[in-house]
């Protein structure tokens, strides 16, 4: 049981380093939703048509959503602690909060100048 679940593990692993490697875009963060379910990546370059944030299965490596809004570099994506939203933020010089089950934006922060970082506390807000 355990050797076929490492494999498993191995090959979704596999497939999601093949999709990052497809995608032509810079990718800028990776990260896991608390549950360990699915993995966001955020990815763009200057002057790029990709900027975007993308949730992935964890297990199977399948894209199950692309989220769309940002029009330059998304250089960060982070679950909240419960996992129901994603926050981005981007050079575009917004910050982003996206629901993580339906991919609904929410209103949007704009900034004066682009934003490399954006996180929750560990309560959530």
């Amino acid at each position: 049981m355990t050797v076929n679940k490492n494999v498993a593990q191995r090959e979704a692993t596999w497939k999601l380093e093949l999709a990052f490697q497809e995608d032509t875009t810079e990718l800028h963060s990776v990260a896991y939703a608390p549950d360990g379910l699915c993995v966001i990546s955020s990815s763009g370059s200057i002057g790029g048509i990709n900027n975007a944030v993308q949730v992935w299965n964890a297990k199977s490596g399948e894209l199950l959503v692309t989220l769309k809004g940002h029009y330059r570099v998304v250089n960060s994506a982070a679950y909240s602690p419960d996992g129901s939203s994603i926050v981005t933020a981007s050079r575009d010089r917004t910050v982003r909060v996206f629901d993580a089950e339906s991919g609904h934006q929410r209103p949007i922060l704009e900034l004066p100048d682009y934003v490399n970082s954006a996180s929750y506390s560990p309560d959530g807000h």
